[in-house]
């Protein structure tokens, strides 16, 4: 079974060139399965986690097939944060290829570019299989341990040395 994630795709492509979202941010077309919600972090879909892995993105530019290196630094069910360096259009269909720490084999995958930042990148995923989301729940897991961890120790720290 496949899972898709969010249904629209803007039919002009913007080229992204700084902080930029399709439609300037206003008047985005609202769909239930969008993965960031415009009221902030409170109300997203699912958690961001930090993350630090290497990845290849495949991409099309002016009818050049293109491959650029670069690094996600955020991970979420939805997708992923990543400081790519190339420009790349918002709306732009690419293809992922990234090892995570807690998967045998590279996992190969489709995004849309949602929003960007100069080189730093917010891309959706799309059409996932489920072998590939049992991949990303696992590391989105793995990847929240250490903040349970630190707050546990915060939380135990406190209790022992009040005040």
């Amino acid at each position: 079974m496949s899972v898709q994630h969010g249904a629209w795709a803007p039919e002009i492509k913007v080229k992204c060139t700084g902080n930029q979202e399709p439609f300037g941010g206003k008047n985005r077309p609202k769909t239930a399965d969008m993965t960031h919600r415009e009221s902030g972090p409170d109300q997203r879909r699912w958690t961001r986690h930090k993350i630090d892995v290497r990845l290849k993105v495949f991409f099309n530019n002016e009818g050049k097939d293109v491959s650029v290196f670069g690094r996600a630094n955020l991970l979420s069910q939805g997708g992923l944060g990543a400081y790519i360096p190339a420009s790349i259009l918002l709306g732009e269909t690419v293809t992922v290829e990234v090892s995570f720490p807690y998967s045998p084999a590279e996992v190969k995958l489709r995004a849309i570019v949602r929003n960007c930042e100069g080189f730093r990148y917010g891309l959706e995923f799309i059409d996932l299989s489920e072998e590939v989301r049992d991949v990303i729940v696992k590391n989105c897991k793995a990847a929240a341990l250490p903040a349970v961890a630190a707050a546990a120790k915060l939380q135990f720290a406190c209790a022992v040395h009040p005040g």
